[in-house]
């Protein structure tokens, strides 16, 4: 299941999906992924928080990336925040759990979670288990990253 089954899914409007839209910037924050070259991966972004998902009750991060292609579908939860990182891990996966009550499968070996933020924390014992906390429970690899993050898509190592 890529793209438009997912904006079916949700009964989204068609903007709220953009195949081949590779980067985006909030409040001098940005996110970008440098695909492949000569790479026939389709990719698309999903404007998540007031376009896919309208419930303002539950929590929801701000985009997802998904890449579709014959060998793996990856998932990027991408959040924007200031500092809270807490809160960027909640509203991520309130996110998952809200896709996969939508019926899309995603697995977890292909989910991989993205704070940028305008200030990230010393590496602290409780960033640690936030981290570790993620990989065990819902996704491949969690990051905290400042301001920008550039993402090739290979496979990214847990963190």
């Amino acid at each position: 299941m890529c793209c438009e089954e997912i904006r079916v899914a949700f009964n989204a409007a068609d903007k709220c999906i953009q195949n081949n839209a590779l980067q985006v910037e909030e409040d001098h924050k940005k996110f970008k992924i440098l695909p492949k070259q000569g790479s026939s991966d389709v990719f698309c972004r999903i404007h998540v928080d007031g376009c896919l998902i309208t419930n303002k009750t539950r929590q929801k991060c701000d985009y997802w990336f998904r890449q579709c292609n014959q060998e793996k579908i990856q998932n990027y939860f991408v959040e924007f925040k200031g500092q809270d990182i807490q809160d960027g891990f909640n509203q991520i996966v309130d996110t998952i759990a809200q896709v996969r009550e939508k019926g899309i499968p995603l697995q977890q070996s292909a989910i991989h979670g993205i704070v940028v933020c305008n200030k990230v924390p010393l590496t602290t014992v409780e960033l640690q288990k936030i981290k570790e906390r993620f990989v065990k429970n819902y996704g491949m690899s969690f990051l905290v990253k400042s301001k920008e993050y550039v993402l090739s898509p290979d496979p990214i190592a847990p963190h």
